[in-house]
């Protein structure tokens, strides 16, 4: 967004064009992908320890309390740097791992499409029929490589989705239906087989794609409250406009977000992006999230009692 001035300037008006300036300034304008980076960024050592991060990249923690991940190997010397260090009182200090930072990367389509086949490659994994193999065609029986990245966006969404109360989205099984319904049984088996190492592969190198950008922040918002506060204390007033075209993730960043000043515009007749996940529900959603709510997350947040916690 930009500020933009109208009219011709007119010099009793400075502390107004000031003030509007001033205005203009703590206003952040932008959509879902790109405040997600901004988020991403200025939180990026709770980024690199969220659960869903550290669970792909196999990131724990050994004897002495250092980071360690899957693949590192931890020699003699190593061991003995270890015992120096925890006699010194700097156990856990020299190990570092690579994961997810400030400095991620954005991966185009075409970036994720081309990791995605060496992935495919490194597992062996053959998206053509063996009797297409020697056509210049292809074969019906083929399987693109987007429709393999498609699904496995499909199964990021729905892992995030289950975090939430059963109450408030109709269950687990019933994402995992409707991500069936979407894909062949082919498709599914080799996008579950491949999830996992697909999205190693992209932490592992510090880089996300668009998908990620959404569903991180949401994870870091329900994790960590000391974020949610910070952007509730510097974003006091959110207004989302084109409401019928977010998706239900989305719907749960604006929850998130939220505190008690929330402008929404929408019109579900003219949602038309539907193919990409947008789901005009999202309007009558809206109402459920947020009635009789002081905030729409306390819905996100319930605890083992079912009852919202206590705003702090």
């Amino acid at each position: 967004g930009e500020y933009v001035q109208y009219g011709n300037a007119d010099p009793n008006e400075n502390d107004v064009n000031d003030s509007s300036r001033q205005l203009a300034r703590r206003t952040t304008v932008g959509t879902f992908h790109s405040v997600c980076s901004k988020i991403l960024r200025k939180f990026s050592k709770e980024l690199g320890d969220l659960p869903s991060v550290r669970n792909c990249l196999g990131v724990t923690k050994n004897a002495a309390g250092a980071t360690i991940s899957q693949g590192e190997v931890q020699t003699e010397d190593d061991d003995m740097a270890s015992e120096e260090e925890e006699e010194e009182g700097n156990s856990g200090s020299r190990v570092l791992v690579q994961t997810l930072d400030g400095s991620f990367n954005i991966l185009d389509q075409s970036d994720q499409l081309r990791l995605l086949k060496e992935v495919l490659q490194k597992h062996n994994i053959q998206l053509k029929s063996p009797a297409s193999g020697s056509s210049s065609g292809g074969g019906s029986n083929d399987i693109r490589p987007i429709t393999v990245l498609n699904a496995i966006s499909l199964l990021n969404t729905r892992d995030a989705m289950s975090s939430t109360t059963p109450t408030s989205r109709g269950g687990e099984n019933d994402e995992e239906d409707d991500v069936q319904k979407k894909v062949s049984k082919k498709v599914y088996r080799i996008a579950m087989e491949i999830r996992v190492p697909f999205q190693r592969a992209k932490y592992s190198q510090n880089s996300i794609d668009f998908d990620d950008l959404i569903l991180l922040s949401r994870e870091l918002l329900l994790h960590h409250s000391s974020v949610r506060e910070i952007l509730h204390r510097r974003w006091r007033h959110v207004l989302v406009d084109e409401f019928q075209d977010t998706s239900r993730v989305q719907l749960d960043l604006v929850r998130l977000l939220t505190t008690n000043s929330l402008f929404s515009v929408g019109d579900g007749d003219q949602s038309i992006y539907s193919w990409r996940g947008a789901s005009p529900e999202s309007m009558s959603d809206f109402e459920v999230a947020f009635h009789d709510r002081r905030h729409g997350w306390e819905g996100l947040l319930r605890g083992g009692n079912g009852r919202p916690p206590h705003p702090n």
